[in-house]
């Protein structure tokens, strides 16, 4: 499960540049992993594709407007992994985008096929 930013409103995707370190807990086995100058920041490895099972928790956008800053996201999530006997696992991290950028639209994809159902919320803070 993928995220990337966009300062065009969605017309085409800020693409390299981005640096996460997540973590998740497979059953009985801990991961982590760290990255950087990767096109995508990955929030969710080895998710199942069957009925009723998906991603489900916050993500946060951290100041992603001042241009003067990298955009970054903070991610704490629940899902059942593709790997095995369809265990639970936590996944969470953070990342961004090493490059000082406006942002104004995001993206969350999948390595192939497309999100099928199910929604996802974006709350924000309007400017004064």
């Amino acid at each position: 499960f993928y995220f990337q930013f966009s300062a065009d409103g969605g017309s085409s995707w800020l693409v390299g540049n981005y640096g996460a370190c997540a973590g998740y807990d497979g059953g009985v086995n801990l991961r982590s992993a760290g990255f950087t100058g990767a096109s995508y920041v990955t929030l969710a490895d080895s998710v199942g594709n069957g009925t009723g099972i998906g991603v489900s928790g916050p993500l946060y956008l951290i100041d992603p407007n001042p241009s003067a800053t990298h955009p970054q996201v903070r991610w704490d999530f629940a899902t059942i992994s593709s790997i095995g006997s369809n265990l639970p696992m936590g996944q969470s991290g953070g990342g961004s985008r090493n490059t000082s950028s406006t942002v104004d639209a995001v993206r969350f994809s999948y390595a192939s096929g497309n999100i099928a159902d199910g929604e996802i919320r974006m709350y924000g803070m309007k400017d004064s």
